[in-house]
């Protein structure tokens, strides 16, 4: 059994839907759930995997500094330093992508799926935790469905 109002799974004793408070059995548009209307999971998730991005910026933040410090207290040869160099420039945008995308996923702006999505493929690159984070982004945000939710969240925010 489905709310009508919203499209939440309503067990059968329940009399009132736990998510928008309807009376259960009262006739509405819809007895079905709508794949663009989103249930409190799926908006809870979105807001976990900005919360995640968010940590993964910090992150690598603090893995900046670590390697800035120690190329200042322990120069690496000429070599080194080159590929050091384009590493701390690669994870400059990766900061960059993640602040993007933390802010597109909390507010549910129309924006933050499609860059979270590009920012989830070149993270990938930071194994292991650009990984997952990226897999965790890309699993979530590009199935049809989930972008239809998406759309819909970042319309009733508004």
């Amino acid at each position: 059994m489905y709310c009508s109002g919203c499209g939440e799974s309503l067990l059968e004793r329940q009399s009132f839907c736990p998510n928008c408070g309807k009376r259960a059995g009262e006739p509405g548009p819809s007895l079905q759930p709508s794949t663009a209307t989103p249930n409190r999971a799926f908006a809870r998730m979105i807001r976990a995997l900005g919360f995640s991005w968010l940590a993964y910026v910090v992150w690598t933040i603090f893995l900046i500094y670590l390697l800035r410090l120690w190329r200042e207290t322990d120069p690496p040869p000429a070599d080194a330093a080159v590929v050091l160099s384009i590493f701390l420039g690669s994870r400059l945008i990766d900061v960059l992508l993640g602040v993007i995308a933390t802010i597109g996923l909390l507010n549910f702006l129309w924006w933050g799926r499609v860059s979270t999505i590009l920012a989830a493929i070149i993270a990938m690159v930071d194994f292991p935790v650009g990984t997952a984070i990226g897999i965790w982004s890309l699993v979530a945000l590009t199935p049809p469905k989930n972008s239809a939710a998406y759309r819909f969240l970042g319309n009733s925010s508004r």
